[in-house]
């Protein structure tokens, strides 16, 4: 029997439909021919878990949520987790993913979209995981809820978090979904399912190309009527819930599940079914929230500055990387963004998007398009609309597009069949035999060479132009593309004589992770990727190519001047940012251009990830072994 039966008995259309893949298929009470509505004693609620798409307007998660809802009557429960997880790849010495830089930025961006989730009659919850306050409540909504529905998550740690909600489904028996809102043309519609599956909720796929441009070419004759179904005919729009909660519907004092009557035709008796189901911690007021108990929007909304509540009010931030003043997480701001771009970068974009000391000359939009922030519907449909309308547009436009769908969307796809996306072994056979001939390994009781984790990720090389470009990206948040290419180039080809392959390329996961906004995302780790020879053609004699940084043009004084422009107030309202307060950054003295302040190095220094890289000594061999058993 298909696991669809009951999502053609929805009526959806076939932009949604191809976008959703069936993690735990329904049982075979709701997979029948008649589909028949279960009970709404036993499972109250639609759960919608949002990790990558944080905003309601083309989010086929959500319209896929409400559908459900809709055919079973029952409302929709959209649980909103802030993960703090440790990256998962080399545990325990790995970065923190809650920095405060990300917290902030995914606190604002909750606010936005939370209240719309509300707005269209869903009842919202958020969590904060921190110490002391990592209880896995939505997995105990997963046992409750009739069916679960989560963003289609690409990769680390949100590709984590689905797979314990899918495991817990499975035990449940709860039919559990992901769907995909990143691309535009979604790559589980268009790769072949393998039927020998991994472990863990992984879905194995095959056919993925191995080159970028090969994906744009094979799905660019869909992408125009994917996009245009969707932003002109609402392809994934939201139908308006037929059973509706009331904002705070966990924190109602005149509903409790033995105080509302027991009307089955009465909308109270749909909120006492949820409250029966939901953590009783959630209904007592006095219990901390957002760790122990989730926010209501309301309390999400109490915070009138998220960067300064990310700093100062939530122990569980790293806050050594302190929030961006330059860009904020909201819907609003993200728009403001790309309509500044639109209006006075797209339109000279091929001519000037290489030129670092003009920040604004490319769309800075990257960092809310992986988290689903910007609609990416809209963004190519507005450079479509540019392209066909605006007399000398049309360069600029050919150059975005084939960056925003040929290198974003290939990356999507080659995280989505890989799961082991970031590893050594998804390089070409010719780019990892270049390499690994580099590596000589150090002979023992001779001295460390190639640079420490710590030179790098404090910008203490002593190569002015690296230095800057580490600079910038700590300090900012952010690296123009030109420059990131250049920046993992140069750690490629200083390190890969020294460190084997795979701890090269930690080192560059690890300092991007960390620090860039845009990071843990596909995108991000395929402009990794390629700097170790991934989608990319061998130079001379099967080689990696090489970029170093000491021959980027605009040199050290360049970053500078970038950073100047970037975060003025004139720079900050171009950004589509409200203006902020400064919070302390790792700053450098343009004289002496790897001299980070004190207080940067010995944070840095304490770091776990550290010793990792660090010249292996018998102290520091011991220090590594008590850091790995304390985790």
């Amino acid at each position: 029997m298909s696991d669809y039966d009951i999502l053609n008995a929805l009526d959806l259309s076939v932009s949604l439909k191809d976008r959703i893949l069936c993690r735990v298929p329904p049982s075979k009470n709701v997979t029948g021919r008649t589909a028949a509505p279960l009970q709404r004693k036993r499972n109250p609620f639609i759960l919608y878990l949002p990790t990558v798409l944080l905003r309601k307007r083309h989010n086929p998660a959500f319209a896929l949520a409400c559908h459900l809802a809709n055919y079973h009557n029952v409302p929709v429960v959209v649980l909103c987790t802030v993960l703090d997880d440790h990256h998962l790849s080399k545990q325990p010495l790995s970065p923190t993913v809650m920095t405060a830089r990300r917290l902030a930025f995914t606190i604002e961006a909750l606010q936005s979209c939370c209240k719309e989730f509300e707005e269209h009659g869903a009842g919202v919850a958020v969590r904060v995981h921190g110490p002391g306050a990592r209880t896995p409540h939505h997995l105990s909504l997963c046992h409750q809820a009739l069916a679960v529905i989560c963003d289609e998550p690409f990769v680390d740690p949100h590709r984590n978090f689905l797979r314990r909600v899918v495991n817990t489904c499975h035990v449940a028996n709860v039919p559990c979904y992901t769907v995909d809102g990143s691309t535009t043309v979604p790559p589980n519609s268009k790769l072949q399912r393998n039927k020998v599956q991994t472990v863990q909720g992984d879905i194995a796929f095959s056919g993925a190309p191995s080159k970028a441009w090969r994906w744009q070419q094979a799905t660019d004759p869909l992408r125009k009527a994917e996009v245009y179904s969707i932003v002109r005919d609402g392809a994934l729009d939201s139908p308006e819930l037929q059973q509706k909660l009331p904002p705070r519907f966990f924190l109602l004092e005149d509903y409790t599940p033995s105080t509302v009557p027991m009307d089955d035709d009465n909308n109270s008796s749909v909120i006492r079914d949820v409250l029966e189901a939901i953590p009783s911690k959630w209904r007592d007021k006095d219990t901390l929230a957002p760790g122990l108990r989730p926010w209501t929007v309301e309390e999400l909304h109490f915070i009138s500055d998220c960067k300064e509540w990310a700093m100062t009010s939530w122990s569980g931030a790293d806050t050594t990387v302190p929030p961006c003043v330059q860009t904020h997480g909201s819907s609003e701001s993200a728009k403001r963004r790309w309509k500044s771009f639109l209006d006075c970068g797209l339109k000279d974009y091929a001519k000037r998007r290489n030129t670092i000391v003009t920040p604004h000359a490319v769309s800075r939009i990257s960092c809310y398009l992986n988290l689903g922030i910007l609609s990416i519907f809209d963004v190519i449909y507005d450079v479509w609309q540019a392209k066909a309308t605006k007399p000398g547009y049309s360069s600029g436009c050919q150059k975005f597009l084939d960056e925003v769908v040929k290198f974003r969307e290939g990356s999507y796809v080659h995280t989505f069949a890989h799961p082991e996306y970031h590893a050594v072994e998804v390089l070409p056979p010719w780019a990892r035999r270049h390499l690994e001939s580099l590596y000589v390994p150090t002979v023992d009781g001779s001295s460390p060479r190639g640079y420490t984790y710590n030179q790098l990720e404090s910008a203490s090389t002593g190569e002015e132009t690296w230095d800057a470009m580490q600079g910038y990206l700590v300090d900012t948040g952010e690296l123009h593309n030109n420059a990131r290419m250049t920046w993992g180039k140069t750690v490629v080809h200083w390190q890969a004589r020294y460190f084997p392959v795979h701890d090269v390329l930690w080192q560059l996961v690890c300092l991007n992770d960390r620090f860039a906004l845009d990071g843990l995302s596909p995108p991000s780790y395929g402009g990794l990727l390629w700097c170790f020879g991934w989608s990319d053609n061998p130079a001379d004699g099967q080689k990696v190519s090489e970029k170093w940084s000491h021959r980027y043009r605009s040199g050290p004084d360049g970053f500078a001047r970038a950073k100047e422009i970037l975060l003025d107030h004139e720079g900050i309202q171009i950004s589509g940012a409200q203006m902020t307060k400064c919070f302390p950054t790792a700053k450098k003295s343009r004289s002496e251009p790897g001299s980070f302040s004190k207080e940067h190095k010995s944070l840095s220094q304490s770091n776990t990830i550290l010793s990792f890289f660090s010249p292996v000594t018998k102290e520091s061999e011991n220090e590594t072994k008590v850091q790995s058993t304390t985790g």
